[in-house]
């Protein structure tokens, strides 16, 4: 039974908060999106349809789907009360999306990560609307999520036990991928390795033992560079303070097991390095008693 993880939408009460009030930085005309962080894109039904999403699944030889928003409902760059709005319509628009077929949806909580104290108590209260987890950027608007001002959010994060999807957004700006959309193709799993390689240096990992990450695009470049950490921490001086063995951190990573394959493809021989997990199990999120959930591997579109 396979499970897109790395599935977005966009719901309808964001959509119509975004009609409203301007400050939400985006518009959709004739079908179209256009706002500041990504090139224009026709809004699919997917993006809004729970029976187009699965029809969309079923084709593509997949049970269901554990949706997220698609980061550039993340707003990290909006004030405080359009930050809020933002996430609370889009996790309202996730709930009932996926009333549509609960058996077969999950959902994962959009929050104003910009204002961790915030973002810490939005978590909760999606958790008790029905969310599985949460769906972060690696990136706040620049500020990265191991710094000390997000602690109160991953204590947040640690107590509720869920899992966190990490996936790029507002990425480090690199001259040399601004041609050929290189900033997509390599900069997102650059995101998605820096993000996680200073996660384990900061000893996140090692303070909040339940935190447990889900990695897109395969883990980025994680797989092949995380022996190099190791091997740096034990010949440079300026890792001294960091975890002996950046391994350790393995068993609570997971990814998704496509990475631009064709859809519904779960072909990866090249990344059975480490422990990185090829499969999240759904009990995991979301208390089960189907035993063919326990064996739910986990795909992306």
């Amino acid at each position: 039974m396979l499970v897109d993880v790395h599935n977005h939408v966009i719901p309808e009460p964001v959509l119509q908060l975004a009609a409203k009030d301007t400050r939400v930085g985006f518009s959709v005309e004739d079908g179209v999106w256009r706002g500041q962080h990504h090139v224009p894109f026709s809004l699919a039904a997917t993006f809004t349809d729970p029976a187009a999403k699965l029809n969309d699944l079923e084709a593509r030889g997949m049970w269901g789907a554990v949706i997220s928003p698609a980061p550039v409902l993340f707003g990290y760059d909006r004030t405080g009360e359009v930050a809020v709005a933002m996430c609370a319509a889009t996790n309202q628009g996730m709930a009932d999306f996926c009333d549509y077929a609960p058996d077969r949806y999950h959902w994962l909580a959009n929050l104003p990560m910009q204002d961790p104290g915030d973002a810490a108590g939005m978590y909760a209260e999606a958790v008790r609307a029905g969310a599985v987890g949460a769906a972060i950027g690696t990136s706040v608007a620049g500020r990265r999520l191991d710094e000390p001002e997000f602690e109160v959010f991953w204590a947040q994060a640690d107590a509720i036990g869920k899992p966190v999807l990490i996936h790029p957004a507002f990425n480090s700006p690199n001259p040399a991928l601004g041609r050929w959309y290189l900033q997509n193709a390599i900069g997102n799993p650059l995101e998605t390795t820096i993000t996680v390689e200073r996660f384990v240096c900061a000893g996140l990992m090692e303070r909040f033992p339940q935190v447990r990450l889900v990695l897109v695009h395969g883990g980025g470049f994680l797989p092949y560079q995380a022996g190099r950490l190791v091997h740096a921490r034990s010949v440079r001086g300026e890792l001294a303070d960091t975890p002996a063995n950046a391994w350790d951190a393995f068993d609570r990573l997971y990814r998704c097991t496509s990475r631009g394959n064709p859809a519904g493809s779960t072909k990866s021989p090249a990344w059975t390095c480490g422990s990185i997990r090829c499969s999240l199990l759904i009990p995991t999120l979301r208390s089960s008693s189907s035993s063919s959930r326990s064996k739910c591997s986990v795909v992306t579109s």
